[in-house]
């Protein structure tokens, strides 16, 4: 299994192929994962896109400094062929703060077939799975689900609520459920992830089966306009979900 990774805030997630094995809901409802390796940001991945000076590289994590969804940049790493019953899980950890601006939206860290913007991969007819920050008036800052497949999208039915310049811990998988599976995200305010905030878990049922290639742990949107924000995403780890 083939997959890119998407790193955008600092966020602890695990996600892996939509073809399950049973085994691995109860391992990752059980707590953080074992056998899980840390990400080498600088060394690992690549960042691309008109505007990719926005984001910066570190060793264990990347900053990106007033981006808005009109931003051409994003970050992404390629993954070797996996066996089938390989599954992918990913924690890190997300901090953000935005200049109070309405309709900023960017992507935090998801799966794709291909890299891109959201806009790039949605026109290119592309798939993309991911965690996503938006703060619209009137409903505040939030952290969301986005499933891209066919040239379509569907959202999460409900968002997690979360404060400005505040550090989260996340975890992203799937799961079962749906008819091609389920995305499933944890927020968590404590570094040991056994204290949910509220709102969390959510989940959102995929439009589609497919095999991710690329892991892109931050991305924009690339269209529309909006205010900025500014955040890092750090300590991702990627787990064998099936240990």
């Amino acid at each position: 299994m083939k997959i890119l990774i998407f790193i955008l805030f600092s966020i602890s997630l695990c996600f892996g192929q939509i073809m399950l094995d049973p085994d691995r809901t109860s391992f990752w409802d059980g707590g953080a994962p074992s056998g899980c390796t840390s990400e080498d940001i600088d060394t690992d991945y690549t960042k691309a896109g008109a505007q990719a000076s926005a984001v910066t590289l570190y060793d264990d994590s990347l900053g990106y400094a007033s981006v808005s969804r009109t931003t051409d940049a994003y970050v992404y790493k390629s993954h070797v062929e996996h066996s089938a019953t390989f599954t992918y899980c990913f924690d890190f950890i997300i901090h953000s703060s935005d200049d109070g601006g309405d309709y900023v939206r960017l992507n935090l860290f998801g799966v794709a077939t291909d890299s891109g913007t959201t806009d790039q991969i949605q026109g290119a007819n592309d798939n993309l799975a991911t965690v996503s920050y938006r703060h619209h008036w009137g409903d505040g800052q939030e952290i969301y689900l986005l499933d891209v497949y066919d040239g379509d999208d569907s959202y999460s039915a409900s968002a997690i609520t979360v404060s400005n310049s505040t550090t989260y811990y996340a975890t992203f998988k799937d799961t079962l459920g749906g008819s091609y599976g389920m995305l499933k995200l944890y927020i968590y305010s404590d570094a040991n992830r056994t204290t949910n905030i509220n709102g969390s878990p959510i989940t959102l049922n995929l439009g589609e089966t497919v095999t991710y290639d690329v892991t892109q742990p931050w991305s924009s949107e690339d269209g529309g306009s909006g205010g900025s924000v500014t955040g890092r995403v750090e300590n991702v780890k990627i787990c064998d979900c099936t240990q």
